[in-house]
């Protein structure tokens, strides 16, 4: 019977061992899904995380290229500071221009001459008004003067004002022109009154 009873543990043993051996893998496997992690599949250490990191070059890598992504917008925000700017004083110069020039338009009379003179924010204006006569020859010019030297001048005047108006933008100087024209009629009365 002892002989008996030792036979069948020896016929037990490799089942009893690949019942402990799966037992054990059972029980490792369980573990790897808990602890969240897995055999390395390079061998050479022994359990890799699931949740592994990003390596020291990755990160770097990655922190490049936001780095010049960063940069590029910047620099849209920057040019597009610079270009509003600009844009709000050449906006700033035309509505100076154009208050200027109705000043112009306000007197019964315009003499010919230039003026000058400052504005708010740094900007600056200068006018000029000159008669013209479009179109004129030669010799209608000549016409004209000998009736001016005789008092015999034309009561009608076609004046041309041109408002130049500046202003400095870093280290460059800007200005802005606006021209018209005004049809004048001279009276009775602005005549006595300029031979007076």
């Amino acid at each position: 019977m002892p002989e008996k009873n030792s036979q069948e543990t020896e016929e037990g043993r490799p089942e009893r061992a690949v019942a402990s051996m799966k037992e054990d893998q059972q029980r490792q496997t369980h573990h790897w899904q808990k602890e969240g992690t897995y055999p390395s599949s390079t061998g050479r250490c022994g359990i890799r995380s699931l949740f592994a990191g990003f390596t020291l070059l990755e990160i770097m890598v990655a922190l490049s290229i936001l780095a010049v992504g960063l940069v590029a917008v910047l620099e849209l925000f920057a040019g597009s500071l610079r270009l509003t700017g600009k844009a709000s004083h050449r906006t700033q110069a035309v509505i100076h221009a154009q208050n200027v020039m109705d000043g112009f338009f306000a007197p019964d009379f315009l003499e010919d001459g230039e003026d000058s003179g400052e504005l708010p924010d740094g900007f600056f204006w200068r006018a000029r008004v000159q008669e013209i006569f479009p179109d004129e020859t030669e010799e209608e010019a000549a016409e004209r003067q000998n009736d001016e030297l005789g008092g015999q001048a034309s009561r009608l005047h076609i004046k041309e004002i041109t408002v130049s108006v500046g202003w400095e933008e870093g280290d460059s100087h800007r200005s802005f022109e606006l021209r018209s024209m005004r049809l004048m009629y001279e009276d009775e009365d602005s005549l006595r009154e300029g031979e007076q």
